[in-house]
């Protein structure tokens, strides 16, 4: 049986919760989702009536939003646990790997178009308050080469989606209600170390973290992590 697990985290009380959800390719239908508390140290599974179709993979690029797509349908989930879940058409353009991510009633998924797309970058808003999709301002040139979600770390604050290039350290921020990005790609990148070769960051409440990883990836030297004054992205290491 091939499980596929999908992580996001779950903030309760003082603790933040890993969930896993578990997927079997073979038979779709088949999810399980585990919760691991590390403050009494356990493994909690949750099992759900049958109320929803998983008709492709669970996806996620972001730790609070879960989603399906397929050529007609995109569904997204975005409850702590993911019990309840909104059906939408599917975007315009095709994707395999989008960075997807919701801020207020927005739904924001950028580039990881299809090959056969003559242009990796595009973005589409879909507006939950409509509903309806709508083109927004591309992906800057500068991500042509990493535009998929396996290649950008994503959150959100202030309404706002911001999106990091783990190799290049390559920033970019999309405000929905303008549908405009900006960036600071060729004029400024987040890397603190020169010897930083891969980092993601997250929001930790106010506080931007970034954590790097030194050295190549034949040979991890150490790990670092920084709080970044997100006006300026000045980097203060921790």
């Amino acid at each position: 049986m091939q499980l596929f697990p999908v992580c996001g985290i779950l903030h309760v009380v003082n603790h933040a919760w890993l969930i896993v959800h578990m997927q079997n390719r073979r038979n779709l239908s088949s999810v399980v989702t585990r919760a691991y508390d590390p403050g009494s140290n356990v493994w909690i599974e949750f099992r759900w009536p049958s109320t929803t179709t998983y008709t492709s993979s669970l996806r996620s690029s972001h730790s609070t939003t879960l989603y399906m797509v397929t050529a007609s349908k995109f569904s997204f989930s975005t409850d702590p646990l993911h019990e309840t879940w909104h059906e939408a058409v599917a975007p315009q353009i095709w994707r395999i790997d989008p960075t997807v991510a919701i801020v207020g009633s927005y739904v924001i998924v950028a580039g990881g178009a299809y090959d056969f797309e003559e242009d990796p970058l595009p973005v589409e808003l879909y507006d939950m308050a409509s509903p309806c999709w709508a083109e927004c301002q591309a992906l800057h040139v500068v991500l042509r080469n990493s535009a998929a979600a396996s290649w950008l770390s994503v959150d959100v604050l202030d309404q706002k989606m911001y999106i990091l290039d783990k190799q290049s350290g390559n920033l970019c921020w999309f405000d929905p209600n303008t549908k405009i990005w900006s960036h600071t790609c060729g004029t400024l990148t987040l890397r603190p170390d020169p010897s930083i070769y891969f980092s993601f960051f997250a929001f930790a409440g106010e506080p931007l973290l970034l954590v790097g990883l030194m050295g190549d990836p034949e040979n991890a030297k150490s790990l670092g992590i920084w709080e970044v004054n997100y006006d300026g992205f000045d980097c203060e290491e921790i």
